[in-house]
């Protein structure tokens, strides 16, 4: 079913997701999830979170450089994606501060798709963006000009 980004309430709403969320690096599956959230926002791309608890332990290592901050969520932390002797340089991050509606989330960590191998919402698997900002996961379904949302990175 088509869903348009242009229909996404204008400030982030944060949103149970219903379908399983799956994240593939070097052939492993680091994590997997029927329990994620989804933060989505007018006319950019949406951003899953998957809770740290369905994440292969040991592939998710605190980076000690970067950080992004969010208007609504506050400052993230980063960190690698790990897998044996390869690493994804802070290609995953978290809101461990996020309060009011984006509370959930404060045990849950993204990831930045063109980073991983694959990444899967249900049976889809995320697109590649080309628009330089790859933070949300596009699948076909989505219509829509993505934009970046009010974030600020540093690093």
């Amino acid at each position: 079913m088509q869903e348009s980004l242009e229909n996404y309430p204008q400030s982030p709403s944060l949103e149970p997701v219903t379908h399983r969320l799956r994240v593939v690096y070097k052939g492993v599956t680091v994590a997997d999830t029927i329990e994620g959230w989804l933060v989505c926002e007018k006319e950019c791309a949406p951003t899953y979170y998957i809770p740290i608890a369905d994440w292969l332990p040991g592939t998710l290592v605190p980076a000690k450089t970067g950080n992004m901050t969010s208007q609504w969520m506050g400052r993230a932390r980063y960190y690698h994606v790990v897998v044996g002797h390869a690493h994804a340089a802070r290609a995953a991050w978290a809101f461990p501060e996020a309060d009011g509606e984006f509370a959930p989330i404060r045990n849950a960590v993204s990831v930045y798709a063109n980073l991983m191998e694959a990444c899967f919402v249900g049976r889809e698997k995320v697109l590649r963006q080309s628009n330089g900002y790859d933070a949300g996961w596009i699948t076909p379904n989505l219509t829509g000009i993505t934009q970046t949302p009010a974030m600020t990175e540093s690093g």
